[in-house]
C-alpha cells in the first residue's frame, strides 16, 4: 500500500487523472502511532486546509492509471531503446531505435540542472527530516520507555505545520519549463 499526499493527487489532477485515485482509494484521516504493545501514543490528523491523503494498493493504481491513459489515447510503449539526440532552439527530440521519436522543450543539458535547482532544497530538508525519523527507530527498552512516557505529551504540544510542509509543496504545471539560473546550476555552489 501507499499513501498519495495531497500535492501528489495536485499532480495528477493536472493531467486530468485526479479522480481515477478516489475511485480506488480511502481518505486517511489520521494517523496513529502506537508502541510495539499497541498501546496508542499519538494521533496526527490531516493538515488544516488541505485534502486527505488517499491510502491505494499499488497495484491497483498502477492498472488504474494505465487504463485511464489508455482511454484517453495516451500510448505507453515498453522496451524503447534510445539511440540518439537531436537539438535545436526549440529544445530536444530524442530518437529511438525503431525510429520513433519524442520531443522536450528544453535540452537535457538545460532540463536536468533545472529540475535539480528546483527541487534540491526541499529534498534536502525531506531528507534530513527523514534521517530525523529513522535514527530514533531501534530504541533499547530504556528509551522505549522513555517514548511511550513522552510522546502522548510531545505530540499535543507539537505544532501539526512541522510536518505538514511537505504536502502543502504546489507546482505550477502549467508554467513552461526553463533552465536554471546559473548560480542555481549543480556544481555551482548548491550542495
Amino acid at each position: 500500500m501507499l499513501s498519495i499526499a495531497p500535492n501528489g493527487l495536485d499532480a495528477l489532477a493536472a493531467v486530468g487523472l485526479g479522480n481515477v485515485v478516489e475511485a480506488i482509494s480511502e481518505p486517511v484521516s489520521a494517523m496513529v502511532m502506537r508502541n510495539g504493545r499497541g498501546r496508542r501514543l499519538a494521533t496526527l490528523g490531516s493538515p488544516a486546509g488541505l485534502p486527505a491523503q488517499r491510502l491505494v494498493w499499488r497495484a491497483d493504481l498502477y492498472r488504474a492509471l494505465h487504463d485511464a491513459t489508455a482511454s484517453r489515447g495516451v500510448r505507453v510503449e515498453y522496451g524503447k531503446r534510445l539511440v540518439g539526440l537531436d537539438q535545436d532552439a526549440a529544445g530536444v527530440t530524442a530518437i529511438f531505435a525503431d525510429g520513433t521519436r519524442a520531443s522536450a522543450d528544453l535540452p537535457p543539458e538545460d532540463a536536468f540542472p533545472a529540475y535539480e535547482a528546483l527541487r534540491r532544497p526541499r529534498a534536502e530538508k525531506i531528507i534530513k527530516m527523514g534521517e530525523r525519523t529513522n535514527s530514533d527507530k531501534a530504541a533499547g527498552p530504556a528509551a522505549r520507555l522513555l517514548r511511550d512516557l513522552t510522546m502522548p505529551i510531545a505530540m499535543r504540544l507539537m505544532n501539526p505545520e512541522t510536518f505538514a510542509w511537505p504536502m502543502r509543496h504546489h507546482i505550477d504545471w502549467n508554467a513552461p519549463a526553463a533552465a536554471a539560473p546559473a548560480a542555481l546550476a549543480p556544481g555551482a555552489g548548491v550542495h
